[in-house]
């Protein structure tokens, strides 16, 4: 488990969303919290899409398709 710059406990196997101004993540295991965690926080003229994880680096890659954008969010601080 790690922690991201909001202090938020991270779980640490996720599944990553985005609907079109916030990608968040929700935690997958049994039992434990499923709570969601934004972590991205767009505006109305923002659509994210083609997310992807670097769990080696905890990176979030995903895209802004209304901006011609590629996105990274650091996961863990």
């Amino acid at each position: 488990m790690c922690y991201n710059d909001l202090s938020s406990a991270v779980p640490s196997n996720y599944i990553v969303v985005a609907d079109m101004t916030h990608v968040s993540l929700v935690g997958l295991e049994f039992g434990a919290d499923r709570s969601l965690y934004t972590v991205v926080y767009g505006h109305l003229f923002n659509s994210f899409t083609a997310i992807t994880v670097d769990s080696q680096k905890h990176l979030i890659y995903y895209t802004d398709v209304n901006r011609s954008l590629i996105l990274a969010y650091f996961l863990c601080s």
